[in-house]
């Protein structure tokens, strides 16, 4: 849809009320019936037309989305949310977050991150930003991407975390993009920063003496990213 140029939002594979509007559209303009339904009908009409496709219009559009925007970190909406065990980290992050003029919604109960995003949706936040562990070793910032779409406003974030956590912890990686839930299923900027590997049984408690030093740089990382010049390649 988004591809040709019918606007369904990010692309994160659910048919939601935006994914439904640009359907109708698409089928409004290849004279079908305007259901809203990507049946049989809609789907030949999508193979006859997918060569037209030449990239995603989505992030084209959140390019231009972003470069208008006012950018600044004041009266943003941030939901926080972290693994067991980080919470006196996050409770820092939070607290800083709050001084720097953002409003903050904190969860540290561990939930499912199905329901997570479902919570930030609701708190309809300007950002999501996850602090936990990763399946493997290494520290990263991780934005929503596909093999055709990235969210911007994501990809600014983690680029700006990666660097504020490098001044901190060593082996910092480049951001990397995925499809995590928390990522896919959340309608704002969103980024999960994986601080140490899930098999290390003492990888948060080893953060522990690192956490003034680690909440402002995330916090620096955050503003940073939503602050800064925009510097987005195509």
């Amino acid at each position: 849809m988004n591809a040709l140029g019918f606007d369904a939002g990010r692309e994160d594979g659910i048919l939601g009320p935006q994914t439904e509007r640009a359907i109708r559209q698409f089928q409004r303009n290849v004279d079908l019936a305007t259901d809203g339904v990507c049946g049989p009908a809609t789907i030949a009409a999508l193979d006859r037309l997918g060569g037209l496709a030449a990239g995603s219009v989505a992030s084209v559009r959140e390019r231009e989305a972003l470069r208008r925007d006012a950018r600044r970190l004041n009266d943003r909406s941030v939901f926080l949310v972290a693994e067991p065990g980080l919470e006196v980290l996050a409770g820092e992050v939070a607290r800083r977050l709050r001084a720097a003029g953002a409003l903050v919604a904190l969860d540290v109960s561990g939930e499912d991150h199905r329901r997570l995003a479902e919570e930030a949706n609701a708190f309809v936040a300007d950002v999501c930003l996850a602090l936990g562990s990763a399946p493997e070793p290494g520290v990263r910032c991780a934005y929503f991407a596909t093999a055709r779409f990235r969210s911007e406003a994501g990809y600014a974030i983690a680029s700006q975390l990666a660097v504020a956590l490098s001044e901190v912890l060593p082996g910092v990686e480049p951001p990397v993009g995925r499809t995590y839930v928390l990522l896919r299923e959340t309608r704002m900027a969103a980024v999960v920063c994986e601080l140490y590997s899930r098999d290390d049984a003492a990888g948060a408690m080893a953060l522990a003496p690192l956490v003034p030093d680690l909440a402002d740089a995330i916090v620096d990382g955050v503003r940073r990213g939503v602050e800064a010049p925009l510097d987005i390649a195509p």
